[in-house]
């Protein structure tokens, strides 16, 4: 299923750096011990958050207009029921491809495609963390599975997409120098978005985005 993000008609990423900076900061090297699979030593190769923290906010496109009215907002909203179950990162560091790939482009999915928490569960409709990661070029994240920014992951899910976690689990990530698996470029076509955008660092500009179902990162 093809499902490209184009305004307005369907949703679009939206970034805001310091709640960025918060969500990456929860991905520490303090998480339960990586599989014993001949990847590389977390404690010999500098594993911390994940994300480098060398975006440059500058280049990316503000918000646009959207036409936010009143400005009214409801008691309370939630977007919980379209997140997909809590992962596990473990000792490497791809937060970014957690939060920007299987966090919010499973999001994404799930609200354009009405899909309900059973739904979430499957694997097949959650974007893989490894895919992305695996598919950044070399120059713009770290060796041995050491992070990488949120421009270039955001990047890759327009330029490329990302497969599903049912057809690139996140097994197998030895030092994260082998290349992404034709089944999973092929399946990641049709698994794109369209665009993303700085916004305000605003709470009650963030709260409007979530409240009409556009998750922040």
């Amino acid at each position: 299923m093809k499902t490209t993000h184009k305004w307005p008609a369907h949703l679009k990423a939206i970034t805001g750096y310091g709640l960025a900076l918060l969500l990456s900061c929860s991905c520490s090297k303090n998480g339960p011990e990586a599989p014993d699979d001949g990847d590389p030593d977390p404690d010999g190769t500098g594993f911390t958050l994940g994300w480098t923290g060398t975006d440059d906010p500058e280049s990316i496109p503000s918000n646009i207009f959207l036409g936010f009215g009143n400005g009214n907002l409801p008691s309370s909203y939630s977007l919980v029921n379209r997140l997909p179950p809590i992962g596990d990162q473990g000792q490497y560091g791809t937060c970014v491809t957690w939060a920007a790939g299987y966090n919010l482009k499973t999001t994404l999915n799930a609200l354009d495609n009405n899909w309900t928490t059973a739904d979430l569960n499957n694997p097949g409709r959650q974007a893989s963390p490894k895919d992305l990661f695996l598919s950044i070029p070399a120059n713009l994240r770290g060796s041995n599975c050491n992070g990488t920014n949120f421009e270039p992951a955001f990047q890759q899910m327009i330029d490329r997409g990302v497969a599903s976690l049912g057809t690139a689990p996140y097994t197998g990530m030895g030092d994260c120098s082998q290349l992404p698996d034709a089944s999973a470029t092929q399946e990641a076509a049709n698994n794109r978005l369209n665009n993303f955008r700085k916004i305000n660092m605003d709470v009650q500009e963030i709260k409007t985005y979530i409240s009409q179902n556009r998750p922040v990162v």
